[in-house]
């Protein structure tokens, strides 16, 4: 049990300590100025915190800030349980261009403090059987098995200089 407190304030600690970068303050809020109870960085900081929780649904994320300690309410700037409803009529409202820019400073700042590593394929960008991509590009052809079916085309790019396959 001391293990899960002592990883509960670890986790609010990187919460509050990474959540700045998203600039969740940018974010428009599409909801009607009427009625609003809650604003909506509060709203999405409690969403955070309970994906970051491992939270499975919306009824666990109002759980969670119902249980949260008022040391941890107050790092995290959350005054009291978030219901589940409210919580997810905003989340239906926000469209996935009204939070990409959060996700992108979020990113931008992780890229700056030398956070991410890269992963998988060391070229950026790979099209097989369609157009050429917009910057300059390697192309190989690769015959293929049957005479009558027509070979296959490769670019490979990387940013914007070309990849010698």
């Amino acid at each position: 049990m001391a293990q899960e407190g002592r990883l509960t304030r670890r986790l609010a600690g990187m919460l509050q300590a990474r959540l700045p970068d998203a600039g969740f303050d940018e974010v428009v809020d599409p909801r009607d100025r009427r009625g609003r109870r809650w604003e909506l960085k509060t709203l999405l900081v409690g969403a955070m915190a309970a994906l970051v929780a491992g939270a499975k649904s919306l009824a666990h994320a109002e759980d969670l800030t119902a249980k949260m300690s008022a040391a941890t309410q107050r790092l995290l700037g959350i005054r009291r349980r978030i219901p589940d409803t409210t919580l997810r009529s905003t989340l239906c409202e926000l469209g996935p261009d009204d939070l990409r820019q959060s996700l992108h400073r979020v990113v931008k700042a992780a890229h700056r403090r030398k956070a991410l590593l890269p992963l998988g394929l060391p070229f950026g960008l790979l099209v097989m059987e369609g157009r050429p991509p917009p910057c300059p590009a390697v192309m190989t052809t690769t015959p293929s098995a049957s005479p009558k079916a027509k070979a296959t085309r490769w670019w490979v790019c990387c940013g914007l200089s070309p990849v010698a396959w």
